[in-house]
């Protein structure tokens, strides 16, 4: 185990870091380099690893360490979990075994001093939510733990371990906990002991704690180095201590992140070394014989006292830190074709995870010839924000005669479901070769495609000959996949001409072929020489003849969506819409599921008669507009596909016509259907000038009939959307609007905006609220699989209420779907139960912040103002004071009536006047009886002089301590805030002092 600097460095400024590490060093190599892996058993360097350093790291890395010391995160991996630990004095030996068990904070504290809790490396950094490179050591340590026994790299290629060890921040930590727990159990063969062993007392991990980093000398506490009489160790930035002293000081004084702890302060006695009894043990005469010859019975030390034990409890499950992953996989299999004795064309495959948390892997191949890209990796859930990542494969067939190959890559993964998964590949060595199948279909082999040749000519125009097709059995045939068809030269736009010289070229047009009667016709046409196929004279002669082409019109070729190109600079291009768009890198057309067996060269002289589109970078990053194969388009959202339903839903959401891209496969999940935009108050119009303009009203569109309608509805002119006219057209039309009535825009409840800057709103009736930060969003248990892009314009119609930035927040204010209200309290949700309490607590519409249903656990709801009891006025001065009785309000006619009845003055709620006389009237109040406020039992109050009381059979209780409160099980959460008078007039019973309680 090696220390490394923790992540308060990175604030230093560059040159001062950089002098900080060579002073500390002692040289000139950087901490990162890896110069002493050979030391440490690790003659190939260290290994190429990829982990995850978690966006909550205060929480998830604390938590991990809490069940690892429990033995509950991975408790069935003999590899990864802590043995049994022996206990007793040097006379029990081996033989005394209590359950794995290791104090939390020992953990928390090494995880501290070895990495500064990091997981993933410094340099390059690796952000806090993100994926990058291990935090890997000079000799070969890794992760947050540092872990270098079994982490030697002798071959270059990592066991599933040695994966896991680096990839995933628990077995890390679980791999560190069994490391130390096999210290604790050298003693008594091989180390001395502390006391009696017993693992709860964290004294007795002294020596365990100095085997960690090595039981050497240069951690022994009379090391010359190191001053003595020295204080503790207080976890800051002179390490000029013993290892186990490092550990035991950063317990006790915790380093500070963000203001706060990382965890809570441990007290710890250390060996006095003052005192005989643990000098006399520890002197150096002892040290030579039990370092050289495992003599070490004379160090053995009691435990210091007092000792101390980590309350840290395990009350949580491993599944709220490490989520149930899941191995998926874009394809599970994959076809290469590679010429004989060459290489093949990679293949990118994503390794994505299918359910939570994160999912480490490693890969494997069956077969020497296939080469990977990367054999580890790390891929995040949906709740981690849906990463996959992507390896490529490919086959070098130096070594392969002519034929098909086959091999698997193994997907492994440790507490992963579909682990391990297999990916089979199908290499073909040799491509062009011609194939006929029993029904009669002619195929060519391309790319490890099988490819129909669709017609007689097509096969000649390719320069294919019939003496080189080989007849194959359907059910091989049918394991080859099937590409694309070869784009016919028989159809609309394609040249052709038999051979010789001075011979006629015709065009193509539905099913005829039309004579170009002049090159200057050719040209005209924007014809181009290259692209004049060549077929048989007889070929030629069966095909009808159509009028000659002498001008314009001319006809123009025209090809399915997803049709591949390749133009003579090599660039590969894909047909949509009967445009080509350029697909700009071979990881794009990889990330798009197309293949290169599907390429097809036709000349510049096809290529250039169809017009360019924007460049494709991808199909699977945000906001991808994609074709799929049931002809609906789709927009990427958070790694799922998500449904556009219709076209003006398409350009109200912002996007373009000409940025859809076809896919076949694509290999992300189906998410929710983008909401449709289709909604009463939308405002449009077509493009131009002096055009109609429309708002939408229960599907029908309604013409404006002038400005001043507009003004006097209220429509903002910034919010009228500009829309295609053949979209327009096609809306129903319905009464002009001139006035009256106007439609309004409202979303329905909740729903997740997304404008054109990336600002995140959340609307509520006609409104919309700016979510200010992914922290709000998330807390406010909000969805990234949920929000529905939209244009300025959309966005423009609603209002802007305050902008959100907190729902979890004490005194935010939270309203469900079904219309009720919550006044939040540390993180917990309690339900107002009237209108007269929503207006007695001053809470305006503005202040309501939607929440999903179910979000927030729910506490008691507050007490009602319009209960029986409760004491109501208008606001101003000489107005009427009224008692609620069974929801209707009676008038307190004087002060008397309310002397008599016992009220409080302070005990009046001030209500608007509207909420007042929403309420019937009841009799009026006179005097006795009095409609007095009842409590159910268990209800807590408090007056102003901060004590709390329990409300039992009408009584009130005084709560006399915070151990009564706790023993009670009562929630500071359900405390009411109410007026001395009402709590005055409740009878007055015992003290609650213990159990049982209301």
């Amino acid at each position: 185990m090696r220390r490394l600097f923790n992540r308060y460095l990175t604030a230093l400024p560059l040159l001062a870091l950089v002098a900080f590490v060579l002073a500390f060093t002692g040289g000139s190599r950087p901490t990162y380099a890896h110069h002493l892996c050979g030391n440490t058993g690790s003659p190939y360097g260290a290994f190429d690893l990829q982990t995850y350093e978690a966006a909550d790291y205060r929480n998830v890395y604390a938590r991990t360490m809490e069940l690892a010391g429990w033995n509950q995160l991975l408790p069935e991996y003999p590899t990864f979990a802590p043995p049994a630990m022996e206990t007793g004095n040097r006379g029990a030996g081996s033989g005394s075994l209590v359950g794995p068990y290791i104090p939390p904070v020992l953990l928390k504290s090494i995880a501290w001093i070895e990495s500064g809790w990091a997981q993933g490396s410094y340099d390059p950094p690796v952000q806090y939510g993100q994926i990058g490179p291990v935090l890997s050591s000079h000799d070969c340590g890794y992760g947050i733990m540092q872990i270098t026994s079994g982490m030697q790299n002798v071959s270059g290629v990592p066991t599933l371990d040695q994966a896991m060890i680096g990839g995933h921040y628990a077995f890390n930590i679980a791999r560190g906990a069994r490391i130390l727990a096999e210290k604790w159990n050298a003693s008594p063969e091989y180390r001395p002991i502390v006391g009696s062993r017993n693992p709860t007392v964290i004294e007795d991990w002294y020596y365990a704690l100095w085997g960690y980093n090595g039981f050497a000398f240069k951690n022994h506490p009379l090391n010359p180095d190191y001053a003595w009489p020295r204080p503790a160790y207080d976890c800051g930035s002179s390490r000029s201590y013993p290892y186990q002293e490092l550990i035991l000081g950063c317990a006790q004084t915790p380093p500070v992140r963000g203001g706060a702890q990382l965890w809570n302060s441990q007290p710890v006695t250390l060996p006095n070394l003052s005192d005989p009894a643990f000098y006399e043990h520890l002197k150096l005469d002892n040290w030579n014989p039990c370092s050289s010859n495992l003599q070490c019975a004379a160090m053995d030390i009691p435990t210091p006292n007092p000792a101390h034990q980590d309350p840290s409890g395990s009350g949580l499950t491993r599944a709220q830190v490490l989520g149930t992953p899941s191995v998926v996989t874009s394809t599970s299999s994959v076809s290469l074709v590679a010429s004989p004795g060459g290489q093949s064309p990679t293949q990118s495959i994503a390794i994505g995870n299918g359910g939570s948390g994160v999912l480490a892997w490693r890969l494997t191949a069956t077969e020497p010839w296939l080469r990977l890209s990367r054999i580890q990796g790390v891929s995040l859930g949906a709740d981690l924000g849906y990463t996959h990542q992507i390896f490529a494969v490919s086959a070098d067939a130096s070594s392969l005669l002519p034929g098909t190959y086959t091999a698997q890559i193994k997907v492994d993964s440790l507490y992963a479901a579909g682990s391990p998964a297999t990916i089979n590949v199908t290499v073909q060595a040799g491509d062009g070769a011609l194939l006929n199948t029993p029904d009669g279909a002619i195929y060519v082999f391309e790319g490890g495609l099988k490819r129909h040749i669709p017609d007689p000519a097509t096969f000649e125009a390719n320069g294919f000959s019939w003496n080189s097709v080989i007849a194959v059995p359907a059910d091989w045939a049918a394991g080859v996949p099937t590409g694309n068809p070869l784009p016919s030269v028989l159809a609309n736009g394609r040249m052709l001409r038999p051979p010789g010289n001075a011979v006629p070229i015709y065009v193509m047009e539905n099913g005829t072929k039309r004579h170009i009667t002049s090159p200057s016709v050719l040209t005209q046409c924007g014809y181009g020489w290259d692209a004049v196929d060549v077929v048989s004279a007889a070929a030629v002669d069966n095909i009808p003849s159509g009028p000659a082409l002498s001008g314009a019109p001319c006809p123009r070729p025209s090809f399915p969506n997803g049709t591949l190109l390749r133009s003579s600079d090599g660039k590969a291009w894909v047909v949509m819409w009967n445009a080509r768009k350029w697909v700009v890198s071979p990881g794009a057309f990889a990330d798009c599921g197309y293949q290169w067996g599907n390429l097809n060269d036709l000349g510049e002289g096809i290529n250039a008669q169809l017009p360019i589109s924007p460049g494709l970078a991808g199909c699977t990053v945000d906001n991808s507009l994609l074709l799929t194969p049931d002809n609906r388009i789709n927009v990427v959202r958070g790694g799922v596909l998500r449904y556009i339903p219709d076209s003006l839903t398409f350009e109200l959401s912002g996007f373009g016509w000409g940025d859809v891209a076809p896919v076949s496969s694509i290999g992300l999940p189906a998410g929710e259907p983008i909401m449709s935009l289709a909604l009463t108050g939308i405002v449009l119009r077509p493009p131009g000038s002096q055009v109609p303009i429309y708002v939408l009203d229960g599907g029908l569109k309604r013409h404006i009939t002038s400005p001043g309608v507009i003004d006097g509805c209220g429509y903002p002119w910034q919010a009228i959307a500009t829309v295609s006219s053949s979209i327009i057209s096609s809306i129903p039309e319905g009464p002009a609007l001139q006035g009256g009535a106007c439609p309004t825009l409202q979303f329905p409840f909740g729903t997740l905006l997304q404008g054109p800057d990336g600002a995140v709103w959340v609307t509520l009736g006609g409104g919309r609220k700016w979510v200010s930060s992914y922290d709000t969003f998330t807390g406010c248990g909000y969805q990234a699989a949920k929000v529905n892009p939209a244009a300025g314009t959309v966005l423009a119609g609603l209002g802007v209420g305050p902008a959100l930035t907190s729902c979890t927040s004490t005194n935010s204010k939270v309203t469900t779907r079904d219309g009720n209200v919550f006044v939040v309290l540390a993180g917990w949700k309690r339900h107002v139960p009237s209108p007269a309490t929503f207006d007695a607590l001053g809470i305006t519409g503005d202040d309501l912040i939607p929440i999903p249903d179910g979000w927030l656990t729910t506490a008691k709801p507050l007490l009602d103002v319009a209960a029986t009891g409760r004491l109501i006025r208008p606001p101003g001065e000489q107005v009427p004071i009224y008692v609620m009785d069974g929801g209707a309000k009676r008038h307190v006619v004087s002060p008397a009536a309310m002397a008599a009845c016992g009220y409080g003055w302070d005990a009046v709620s001030i209500l608007p006047a509207s909420t007042v006389g929403a309420f019937s009237n009841g009799p009026v109040l006179n005097g006795t009886p009095c409609p007095q406020p009842t409590f159910s039992d268990g209800t807590l109050l408090l007056g102003s002089d901060g004590r709390v009381w329990a409300s039992q059979a009408g009584q009130r209780r005084w709560i006399t301590d915070s151990t009564t409160f706790a023993a009670c099980g009562y929630r500071g959460i359900d405390i009411d805030r109410i007026a001395d008078s009402i709590i005055g007039a409740l009878p007055l019973g015992p003290n609650l002092t213990g159990k049982p309680c209301p």
